[in-house]
């Protein structure tokens, strides 16, 4: 049984992978699929026990994919891809082509099938390393040059300089962000040592000094990182900007997955995207699986009301 601490860092693996597979759109995910990305859709499935799938796109053909992504050799997958398909083809009314992207240092074991007396099925195994890191590095995509660390060939000192030099021209937020996700990511391929030396000697031009990059941020938690940067002075502005951010992007993805489901949306729905806070949009965006109107996911506010009586 693997230890809390382990289960800790695969967490963390794979919660970082996820956030940069996130960012449409990717290259690896067109070499799993055949096709680039149209949208992101919905992915928390409300059920008595809660699950949430990694990603799920739609293709220009239509077709309906979800990646997993795995930092370890998970015995339950089997069981875990075989509780998404269903569900995935009642939201989606297409069954979907599943994939599970492996990215742990250790030998892939997983097979991505089940052949019992009474149930075969099967779904798509691949491990990062059989994909070429170079297009990635290339790429104009910083995320991208991320997960091409992780593929064949890709853990370099000299992937490791070229994802520095792109990081130190980000603003400083961002780039605090970008040099977290690069620490986190070489802990998958045992080149945390390298990228700390190459930090150390870019940081003056990257402003690093004293910064939770050079205190091993992967090892400490992304938490207590934060909490020194706090401490370190951060303008309230900044994490205003942040909060506006963040409210802005699940707002924009509620308003397209409703747009998806029921077509042009009325005046009333955009008021109130706009007027929610982010606990109220993410309420609203669980609710867009089982609803069957607008109405039983946003409610109409009274002065809507007031004035469609009139």
């Amino acid at each position: 049984m693997p230890s809390s601490r382990s289960q800790t860092s695969a967490q963390r693996f794979d919660k970082t992978i996820k956030k940069l597979f996130q960012t449409l759109p990717s290259l690896l995910i067109e070499w799993l699929t055949g096709q680039p990305p149209v949208e992101a859709l919905a992915i928390e499935f409300p059920t008595i026990e809660s699950r949430s799938a990694d990603l799920v796109f739609r293709l220009p053909n239509d077709e309906i994919h979800q990646i997993e992504l795995q930092s370890d050799n998970d015995r339950t997958m089997d069981v875990r891809m075989l509780e998404y398909y269903p569900r995935i083809w009642r939201v989606y009314k297409r069954p979907p082509v599943q994939h599970v992207l492996y990215i742990g240092r250790s030998p892939l074991k997983m097979k991505g099938r089940v052949n019992h007396p009474r149930l075969k099925f099967s779904y798509e195994v691949a491990d990062i390393r059989e994909f070429d890191a170079e297009p990635l590095l290339k790429s104009d995509s910083l995320s991208d040059n991320l997960i091409g660390l992780l593929c064949r060939n890709g853990a370099t000192r000299s992937s490791v300089r070229r994802i520095l030099r792109k990081i130190a021209r980000l603003p400083e937020r961002q780039r605090i962000d970008a040099l977290k996700q690069l620490l986190i990511l070489s802990g998958l391929r045992e080149i945390e040592s390298i990228v700390e030396k190459e930090g150390q000697q870019m940081s003056l031009e990257l402003s690093i000094e004293n910064n939770s990059f050079l205190r091993r941020i992967f090892l400490e938690g992304e938490k207590k990182g934060e909490k020194k940067g706090e401490k370190r002075g951060e303008k309230k502005g900044e994490k205003k900007g942040e909060k506006k951010g963040e409210k802005k992007g699940i707002a924009s993805l509620l308003q397209r997955q409703l747009e998806w489901r029921f077509g042009k949306l009325p005046k009333w729905v955009a008021q109130q995207l706009e007027s929610a806070d982010a606990a109220t949009l993410e309420r609203w965006g669980e609710r867009i699986l089982e609803a069957r109107s607008l109405e039983e996911i946003i409610p109409k506010s009274r002065a809507t009301r007031s004035r469609a009586k009139r």
